[in-house]
């Protein structure tokens, strides 16, 4: 009984570290974005959405996704078969949402604007839209990866 109880403590102290610890890599990584305006292909949804993965993996998944326009966006987008399968086809099949942690990208539907590519933040999604950053409810996620 004593054993069971002291490793349920030490699990409980340990994993809201490992927690805190994705908690503030991705705090750091939205506070190292560099603001700026709107552009395709520079400051987007996905590149927003790939900028934390790197910060946080070390790995650049936006490599293979290049482009500078909407236009040049959107042909990825339709050549892939739909903005969900273009994603996949960079970080792999999406996964159950309950699995996701922070920092995870994730695909939201936000009315009027449609589908868009943000990141887990808590109980939120935070996503760079055309105006500004802005943070959603995470009811709203459509899809997410867990990197």
């Amino acid at each position: 009984m004593f054993a069971t109880q002291l490793i349920s403590r030490i699990c409980r102290r340990e994993s809201p570290t490992l927690a805190n610890t994705r908690k503030q890599q991705t705090l750091k990584a939205l506070n190292n974005w560099q603001k700026r305006a709107f552009n395709y292909g520079d400051a987007d949804c996905c590149q927003f959405a790939g900028h934390v993965i790197k910060e946080i993996t070390g790995i650049d998944y936006m490599k293979s996704f290049s482009y500078s326009s909407e236009e040049e966006a959107n042909k990825i987008i339709t050549t892939q078969g739909g903005f969900v399968s273009a994603v996949t086809e960079s970080l792999g099949e999406p996964c159950p949402t309950e699995i996701l942690q922070d920092g995870d990208p994730v695909m939201v539907n936000i009315l009027p604007i449609g589908q868009v590519m943000g990141v887990l933040f808590g109980k939120h999604v935070v996503c760079l839209a055309e105006k500004r950053m802005i943070r959603v409810h995470g009811r709203n996620i459509t899809h997410g990866w867990a990197i």
